[in-house]
């Protein structure tokens, strides 16, 4: 079951994002303006070859478009910062074991082996760094 809402929030988004009136997008659906209006009022459902169109269009998939709220992904691009800025300070700790072994230490090769060994067996959970996020966003 698709979510009327969040079909109706991106549609109007996507729109608007797009520089489209209502008459523009209805042209390019094959619809009439009045149609659109509904579709964004919730008066009425678009039939599913409308929502293959509206999907094209808008080069989003149907399932994007009728249930995930696309407006302001800015939990995903925090997301993306979080992962970002973490990788960046890893590659910083092995920078710093790097600059250690060239400096004479004999056992940092063998760290930085190990420190790899470990961040490659960390589990990066999208969902965990997502409540990180949350807490501190």
């Amino acid at each position: 079951m698709w979510n009327q809402e969040i079909f109706m929030e991106n549609l109007t988004w996507l729109r608007k994002i797009n520089r489209l009136t209502q008459e523009q997008l209805a042209l390019k659906v094959g619809v009439s303006r009045e149609s659109i209006a509904k579709w964004e009022t919730k008066r009425v459902e678009p039939a599913i070859k409308n929502l293959v169109k509206l999907a094209e269009v808008f080069n989003v998939s149907v399932d994007k478009l009728l249930g995930v709220k696309i407006e302001n992904n800015q939990t995903a691009i925090g997301m993306f910062e979080l992962l970002e800025e973490y990788l960046d300070d890893q590659c910083d700790n092995i920078s710093f074991l790097e600059s250690d072994y060239r400096a004479g230490y004999e056992q940092a090769l063998e760290d930085v082996s190990e420190f790899v060994s470990d961040l490659a067996s960390e589990d990066f959970s999208l969902q965990d760094m997502y409540d990180e996020y949350s807490r501190h966003g």
